[in-house]
């Protein structure tokens, strides 16, 4: 994931910043593996997406707006 790699790149620890976790479905038993992440993990994760998705650069748009 290009937001793990700029953590490293950045000095910063990776595993402050993501962490893999599992979850169970109680009803179904269902084991589910998720990311959880810090604000700054979400925010390098999403200014590395890729794509030609409207929402996802709207979001970038929108984020970049809020830090200038």
């Amino acid at each position: 994931m290009r937001g793990i790699q700029s953590v490293n790149q950045a000095g910063l620890e990776p595993q402050h910043h993501f962490k893999h976790v599992f979850s169970t479905n109680i009803e179904t038993g269902e084991i589910v593996h998720d990311w959880r992440m810090s604000k700054i993990g979400f925010l390098l994760a999403l200014m590395s997406a890729t794509g030609n998705n409207s929402m996802l650069n709207k979001m970038k748009i929108e984020i970049i707006k809020q830090i200038k």
